[in-house]
């Protein structure tokens, strides 16, 4: 039996898409680029929860294709090296709150 787990996973994708679960947030902390994908259902309810995780959100086909090739949804360009080290920035960022 192969038993794959979620991190080495995420991992070994180039990135991932989720419709609006802790994927994305995990992903961002291994250093695995991650959107949500919001076509074809209003997202207004999980947004409400969701709404504070930095994750591209993704209404098109062509959205989702250019984040797939490395372009955000936008248009701009993708910076995947933005998401290594997230864990790290963030315990950084709690430490100093608890700190003060």
């Amino acid at each position: 039996r192969n038993l794959v787990d979620n991190k080495s996973l995420a991992r070994a994708c180039p990135a991932t898409l989720s419709m609006g679960s802790t994927v994305s947030m995990e992903c961002a902390a291994w250093g695995t680029p991650s959107a949500f994908f919001q076509m074809g259902w209003d997202p207004t309810r999980i947004e409400a929860i969701m709404h504070t995780i930095p994750a591209p959100r993704l209404y098109t086909g062509e959205a989702v294709r250019a984040f797939l090739t490395g372009g955000a949804s936008d248009g701009s360009a993708f910076d995947a090296a933005s998401f290594l080290g997230a864990a790290q920035r963030s315990w950084d960022s709690i430490q100093k709150l608890l700190a003060a």
